[in-house]
């Protein structure tokens, strides 16, 4: 009877311990995960604790899982990833895991797209900006090659690459020839409408 009350104790602080770390949870600090790691070793030693031991890996689990759900809210993928493999350590077959790592899978996919579609809408508008300023300077080659490139990359439908570009080269093109011709330039008037029909 001594042996068992004693057992009992043992098994009640073993849990006790356990509890006490998982309240103080910082899964993401590798100190927490060795704590964490040697309170559940020690649980497990302990005579009689296979049902506490078994629900103390379930619960370390949950709280990676926790922790995973959070990070992947705030787009850290790799450090999410990382508790998702801290998790799968304590209960790799958990349908709980399976749905976290969809969901850092989709989530992730969803990330990637989104910085693709951003960084895509970077270079249209640093491709614009440099249209206008070569339009300005009167480098017209160069601005057709920038509006050639505009029409690859840039959205079909959008109102600059389909109507304004084209207008404000063309546009520009009539006013340095008109100006070339006030000034008596005509040979570099016909240049310049010569390069407009290219």
């Amino acid at each position: 009877e001594a042996a068992r009350q004693a057992q009992d104790r043992a098994l009640a602080a073993a849990r006790e311990a356990f509890r006490a770390v998982i309240a103080r949870a910082q899964p993401a600090e590798g100190a927490w995960q060795r704590e964490a790691e040697a309170a559940l070793a020690a649980l497990r030693r302990t005579p009689g604790s296979e049902t506490a031991s078994t629900a103390a890996r379930e619960q370390l689990a949950s709280t990676y899982l926790d922790a995973a759900g959070r990070l992947i809210d705030e787009k850290r993928f790799t450090a999410a990833a990382q508790m998702l493999d801290k998790a799968e350590q304590f209960t790799p077959r958990s349908a709980a895991l399976q749905a976290k790592r969809t969901q850092w899978t989709q989530a992730s996919e969803r990330n990637k797209a989104e910085r693709a579609a951003e960084e895509l809408a970077a270079r249209v508008d640093a491709a614009k900006q440099r249209f206008g300023n070569e339009i300005r300077a009167g480098r017209f080659d160069r601005a057709r090659s920038t509006l050639a490139e505009l029409q690859k990359i840039a959205p079909r439908d959008d109102a600059f690459v389909v109507r304004e570009g084209p207008a404000m080269l063309t546009d520009a093109l009539v006013a340095s020839a008109q100006a070339r011709l006030k000034s008596g330039e005509l040979a570099a008037a016909w240049q310049v409408v010569r390069s407009s029909s290219a």
